[in-house]
């Protein structure tokens, strides 16, 4: 297991390695020995909250038009149209694996007319490269979401904004004496990890919502947490929207 990545829920969507022989036979390739370790150590899901892992029977031919333009040096046509997207990110790049090619596994961005790549043993494939170099620095928080049976409050606030740093804190004193919590902050956002409850806790910088992703056996607990909170006058006048 690496140990450098946060795992959001113990309960992970592993892939057989059964499954990924099947894909290779159904393909007619041998995927990367990297990508086949990261199947087997965690399974279909999403990293860093940014790109989806399918298992491997979802793996397809790459079948775009090439618009990547100034990639060509990198990857041409041919190669592009001879690939396999093994991964996307949440912006609709797509994570392809080009076999017999220099780097192995590519990333052609849907907003841009170039080619960039990641390390072929799968190490991190939130890092992108180019030939000027780093383009997609590393996340500074790793971490693995299975996706398996989740559930998702969202609490909106249409009117009247609130304090995102008093929700963080109040949040953080909730639950630090277990020290089942870990914190990060982003630009647009602020991440909390409650390990009891299998959970992320994302609060908007601006103030205009928190969104709860949890495992579903911790609903009356969320529900506990949200009501907490609007008691001790961290916030007032939302709505609940609830994703299952």
């Amino acid at each position: 297991m690496r140990e450098d990545i946060y795992l959001v829920d113990d309960r992970l969507n592993l892939v057989a390695e059964d499954e990924i022989d099947a894909a290779e036979d159904r393909l007619g390739i041998n995927l990367p020995q990297g990508y086949r370790n990261f199947l087997l150590q965690f399974g279909k899901g999403t990293l860093c909250g940014l790109i989806d892992i399918p298992s491997p029977d979802k793996i397809t031919q790459v079948s775009l038009n090439c618009l990547w333009a100034r990639g060509r040096n990198i990857l041409d046509e041919a190669e592009i149209i001879a690939s396999f997207e093994i991964a996307s990110t949440i912006d609709a790049d797509s994570i392809i694996y080009c076999p017999d090619s220099e780097r192995d596994i590519y990333v052609l961005p849907r907003h841009d007319d170039t080619i960039y790549w990641i390390d072929k043993c799968f190490s991190d494939p939130t890092i992108w490269y180019s030939d000027v170099g780093v383009v997609r620095e590393k996340e500074p928080f790793k971490y693995f979401e299975s996706l398996v049976d989740r559930s998702c409050i969202e609490v909106i606030f249409q009117d009247d904004h609130f304090a995102s740093q008093k929700v963080v804190s109040s949040i953080k004193a909730t639950f630090e004496e277990s020290g089942s919590v870990l914190h990060h902050a982003y630009k647009e956002c602020q991440l909390i990890f409650v390990r009891e409850l299998s959970a992320i806790i994302e609060v908007g910088q601006a103030g205009n919502y928190i969104r709860f992703d949890f495992n579903p056996m911790n609903e009356n607990r969320i529900l506990s947490l949200i009501s907490s909170l609007e008691s001790e006058g961290v916030f007032s006048g939302y709505k609940l929207i609830f994703h299952m």
